[in-house]
């Protein structure tokens, strides 16, 4: 998010696929709302998805920036709904003098449910309107647990607006 923003809200679809040759697959809608915090820039948000697996789920995380946004971020970003906790480190990497576009990276690790969920995405951001922002993004997740097990390739593909 822009130093200048208060915040965003975007909408966001992806899906995966198991990479075992099993018939695991998944897709989903996103919803999310993301917010400077009044304590030094770090923010602060809620997301909500529906989709397969998981049907319907949402909740709340809070991000600590730890290097200013003029030369890249990078941070610590703490998760948790009902049921699920998640560590994540959000790298984002100017591509652009004019900050227009960002390779971003959020690897993470996760206990959604009853699996635990490793992640390793990578995604680009372009700026396409003044506050709007539309970013692609392709993953691998291991996840180990009750209704899955193995590898998983999954992209997305998301819209943002800050204000």
């Amino acid at each position: 998010m822009a130093e200048s923003a208060r915040g965003e809200f975007g909408l966001g679809m992806g899906g995966g696929a198991a990479l075992d040759g099993g018939q695991f697959s998944r897709g989903q809608g996103s919803f999310w709302i993301r917010k400077q915090s009044n304590f030094g820039g770090h923010e602060w948000g809620g997301a909500a998805q529906v989709g397969i697996p998981g049907i319907l789920s949402g909740g709340m995380f809070y991000r600590w920036n730890l290097v200013p946004a003029s030369a890249g971020t990078f941070g610590l970003q703490i998760e948790g709904g009902l049921p699920y906790f998640g560590l994540r480190l959000p790298i984002a990497v100017p591509l652009s003098m004019e900050n227009k576009s960002w390779l971003t990276l959020q690897p993470g690790v996760a206990i959604s449910g009853l699996s635990i969920e490793r992640r390793v995405p990578v995604g680009f951001s372009a700026r396409v309107g003044e506050n709007t922002h539309l970013e692609q993004e392709v993953g691998v997740m291991w996840s180990e647990g009750f209704a899955t097990s193995g590898p998983e390739l999954y992209g997305g593909l998301h819209l943002q607006q800050q204000f």
